[in-house]
């Protein structure tokens, strides 16, 4: 093949992976009539013999049929909240804690009660389960007969935050729901397939690894090093290893997979030569047997998404070698991409996608025509900075955060990682075959060189300049800086290289909607099952409330609130109010209290909240910012036996309008606040009292207040049936708007000086503005 056919074809790649990548920004799926459109221009194309669109178009079309047929899969809306009984094998490792486990399972076949056979449909392939006090251990393989209820693939949306329905879109999981039995499930005979025996065995390895590492500090790590299972990875630890840039470093990824390929060709190379094997060259046997060592560290692994990328291009490498055909880097990694692609459309929604093929790209440009040989530390450090600095777009878009430190923290923790901490669990990994104590010498040694690995970046991560946090630039931005960082990473020679440092700018301080004076901006966070809201002044936040603790490694404090702030550029928070202690407000409070700096705090229960000289919500105590007053309403006294009633009750007021936030007062509560100020509660805007059960929004409550507007904070399809559908109806009987996060995600508006209330064009709904395809609605 020539050098010009060599790079048409490495053009077309590219257009067809742009297609596939662009179809993601879709909305909606288009409708059929497209294609009448789609041949038309293909069409066009081909006679003006312009064949780089039509491979655009073609990727296009293939992520087109391959979402459509995704989607098809998932459960009917009907069989929502139903009790199912299904047939199902486990084929995930289960993630047991706490009496609870977790894992994914194929379901083969379902019956429906309440439903004729005639008016059945086919339950979703694969789903995600919680099994609340299972009778026997879980292990993956294992087939069951369960009873389980299952809801639609539903998750938070927030500005800043997670995207977990695209998550499970993107994993092609169909359901998500939880087991209903105890005692009556039945378990079947095992059927296990290579995977399932394939994940049996990593899961009796990672328990191993948990027996013999019980008292290192560093046996998450190791064993997400060794089987890529990170579940005992600890969040100070995630958070030490995003704050140096080394996260890629403690799971399976493209780099260690190379790593063990390299070293297995290497010495089968030598070895080869020196015995003298004279049918294949040394180079064509190296290339099988480091193939073959590859794929046995990826299926370690249990082939996750990066280990298949980087087996994909080890595969177009050995190919190469084998057939005596060299292979120059551009067209390598567009191949890699073209099949990574074809086999999975949806890979392009993972930033781990962008992030590999972008490192590559970026040390491919540097030893691209370099005829200088670099020293071993002169390398590695060149390739660190560059690939920091060639990846900082892309971290700020998907993350919101870039390491400053990371070319210093990969300088050491990388050759360390990977010449000595892999090495040698991989070696306790094969010698756990033959003895399980020589094996634990193989881990205990991992164990203590990364346990100093370790250290080393607890110090760096320490550093309040580790790290550059900025809200989420926009794609323009982002495109800008991506050409800004390959001006500054060409050869010396091209002038005017500084620009790429203004090309930078855009994403690094993205623009953000100012709060104007004597104006408030109201967001109603969507946290699930539970409550928090931040309230902005023009130079001045309050947060109230911080939602649910879900368990010790996730609450809505880290993964929706402080992300929400950032994404707004808040650097601190002037007052944080608690309004009472349960757990679906304030169990996100330590999250807040550790990631950003709080300067007062309230509570109806100071004493029983976390936080230090925690004021209490006296009611008549106010304060004024920015020509915005905040009016403390309850609790009054005597004071309620149920606690839900005694939450803090504050009121804004900015210009003419004004916003009640209830926390969970009932209806006992809300008679009192009517007694005690009648017209004075009337407000524009209300934070539903109890995320709209029936024993609140009372309807003396409701005339007193007046709201055009009522925000319920809910979770879909909760336990509680909030919010009822009474309290739906007395909404709708007195004309108010009523809109729940369950269904619009977060919710915002701005109220004030100079500003029209109008309920329909004022409100934010963030799941209707960031809406995809595999978003629900």
């Amino acid at each position: 093949m020539t050098g010009r056919m060599s790079w048409s074809l490495t053009t077309a790649c590219v257009y067809f992976v742009v297609g596939v990548a662009s179809f993601q920004l879709m909305q909606t799926l288009p409708q059929l009539g497209w294609l009448a459109l789609i041949i038309c221009i293909v069409a066009i194309c081909l006679l003006r013999k312009c064949f780089y669109p039509v491979f655009f178009i073609a990727g296009w079309c293939w992520a087109w049929g391959f979402a459509a047929w995704a989607l098809s899969t998932r459960l009917p809306a009907e069989l929502e909240g139903k009790t199912l009984t299904v047939s199902a094998s486990i084929i995930t490792i289960p993630q047991c804690s706490r009496n609870i486990c977790r894992f994914n399972a194929l379901i083969k076949s379902a019956e429906t009660p309440g439903i004729a056979p005639a008016e059945k449909k086919p339950v979703s392939r694969q789903v995600k389960l919680s099994w609340y006090y299972p009778s026997q251990p879980i292990k993956a393989g294992q087939r069951w007969l369960l009873k389980i209820r299952l809801k639609r693939p539903h998750g938070m949306l927030n500005p800043g935050g997670f995207d977990y329905e695209q998550w499970l879109f993107s994993k092609r999981i169909d359901a998500t729901g939880y087991v209903r039995c105890k005692q009556d499930c039945e378990r079947l005979s095992d059927n296990l397939t290579f995977g399932a025996w394939l994940q049996r065995q990593r899961q009796s390895l990672s328990l191993q690894l948990q027996q013999t590492l019980e008292k290192s500090p560093v046996s998450g790590l190791i064993t997400g090093m060794t089987v890529g299972i990170r579940d005992d990875i600890n969040p100070q630890q995630w958070q030490v290893l995003r704050n140096t840039g080394t996260a890629h470093l403690m799971a399976i990824s493209g780099l260690h997979v190379g790593l063990v390929a390299g070293l297995a060709f290497w010495l089968l190379k030598r070895f080869t030569a020196w015995i003298g094997v004279k049918r294949c060259s040394p180079q064509q046997v190296a290339a099988i047997g480091a193939m073959a060592c590859a794929l046995g560290y990826a299926l370690l692994a249990g082939l996750s998404v990066p280990t298949q990328r980087a087996l994909i291009m080890l595969s177009i490498i050995f190919g190469g070698v084998l057939l005596q055909a060299s292979i120059r880097a551009f067209h390598l990694l567009a191949l890699t991409a073209v099949v990574v692609v074809v086999v999975n459309p949806l890979a392009v929604l993972s930033a781990g996608f962008w992030l590999s093929f972008g490192a590559v790209m970026v040390i491919t440009l540097l030893l691209l025509g370099r005829h200088q040989t670099l020293g071993y530390w002169q390398a590695t450090w060149a390739i660190g900075w560059r690939v920091a600095l060639g990846l900082s777009p892309l971290l700020l878009l998907f993350f919101g955060s870039v390491s400053v430190l990371a070319p210093i923290a990969n300088l050491i923790a990388v050759p360390v990682v990977s010449v000595v901490v892999v090495p040698a669990s991989l070696l306790g990994v094969v010698l756990s075959c033959v003895s399980e104590s020589l094996a634990a010498v193989a881990f205990g040694l991992a164990s203590s060189v990364l346990s100093a690995v370790m250290w080393y970046l607890e110090q760096l991560s320490a550093l309040s300049f580790s790290t550059l946090s900025t809200p989420r630039p926009e794609i323009w931005a982002v495109a800008a800086s991506i050409a800004g960082v390959l001006l500054l990473l060409s050869p010396k020679g091209i002038r005017g290289r500084w620009l790429g440092i203004i090309m930078l700018l855009p994403a690094v301080f993205p623009r953000i909607a100012d709060v104007a004076h004597g104006t408030a901006r109201i967001t109603v966070l969507d946290v699930g099952q539970g409550l928090s809201s931040v309230i902005e002044t023009a130079h001045h936040t309050l947060v109230f409330d911080t939602g649910i603790r879900l368990s010790p490694k996730f609450d809505m404090g880290s993964s929706v609130l402080v992300p929400y702030l950032r994404s707004r550029a808040i650097k601190q928070i002037d007052i944080l109010v608690l309004s009472h202690t349960d757990a679906d407000h304030i169990g996100g409070a330590q999250s807040l209290l550790t990631a950003l700096p709080v300067i007062r705090e309230l509570s109806s229960y100071p004493q029983q909240v976390p936080g230090q000289s925690v004021e209490f919500c006296e009611p008549g105590k106010q304060w004024q910012w920015d020509g915005v007053k905040f009016i403390v309403l309850a609790p009054l006294s005597p004071y309620f036996n149920n606690e839900n009633n005694n939450s803090c009750v504050i009121q804004v007021i900015a210009g003419n309008h004004r916003l009640l936030l209830t926390g969970d007062i009932e209806s006992t509560a809300e008679t009192r606040l009517v007694d005690e100020y009648g017209k004075l509660l009337a407000s524009h805007v209300l934070v539903a009292p109890h995320h709209g059960s029936k024993t609140s929004s009372s309807s003396s409550f409701l005339d007193a207040v007046q709201p055009d507007l009522v925000l319920i904070a809910a979770g879909y399809r909760n336990q509680y049936g909030f919010p009822h559908q009474s309290v739906i109806k007395r909404y709708q009987l007195k004309n108010i708007l009523a809109l729940t996060t369950s269904d619009s995600g977060a919710i915002s508006l701005t109220i004030g000086k100079h500003q029209e209330l109008n309920t329909s064009q004022n409100v934010t709904k963030y799941r209707y503005q960031s809406i995809h395809y595999w978003n629900m609605l």
